[in-house]
C-alpha cells in the first residue's frame, strides 16, 4: 500500500478521479506495491509489483473501446508543477491488460527532475 502522505499517493488519487471504472481502479490502487522508482533525469517512472489482490480488480478486456490491440491504455489528465524547480510535468498512468502497471512523470521544461520525492508541488487536472 502506498503511503497516503506521499507524492505518489496524490498522483494516483487525483488521476483516477472521474475515470471510467474508477471504483475498480481505486481498489487496485489500494493494493499497489511499489517495486521500483527509476529516475531518468527528466522525470521518474514508478513501477508496481502486480499482486493477486490487484488482479481481482482488473478492468476492461479486448472488446473495451479504450483498450488498443496490445491491451495498453494511458490515463493522462494531470500536471505536476513546482515553479521553484522549473517543473511542469505530465503524469501518465499506464495500464497493461487492465492493471495499473506504472506511472510516468515527465518534466516538459527540460530542467532536471530531482532524484527524490518532491515535498512541495501543485497538481492540476486538465
Amino acid at each position: 500500500m502506498i503511503d497516503s502522505d506521499s507524492l505518489l499517493y496524490d498522483l494516483v488519487d487525483l488521476s483516477l478521479e472521474g475515470e471510467k471504472q474508477e471504483e475498480r481502479l481505486r481498489k487496485q490502487f489500494d493494493a499497489l506495491v511499489l517495486k521500483e522508482a527509476l529516475y531518468t533525469g527528466s522525470g521518474v517512472f514508478y513501477y508496481f509489483e502486480i499482486t493477486e489482490e490487484q488482479r481481482k480488480f482488473r478492468i476492461a478486456d479486448k472488446n473495451d473501446s479504450q483498450m488498443d490491440q496490445k491491451n495498453h491504455t494511458v490515463i493522462n489528465n494531470l500536471n505536476l508543477i513546482n515553479v521553484v524547480l522549473d517543473i511542469n510535468a505530465d503524469v501518465l498512468i499506464h495500464l497493461e491488460n487492465g492493471l495499473i502497471a506504472n506511472i510516468e512523470v515527465w518534466n516538459k521544461t527540460g530542467s532536471d527532475y530531482p532524484k527524490a520525492e518532491l515535498l512541495s508541488y501543485q497538481l492540476k487536472r486538465y
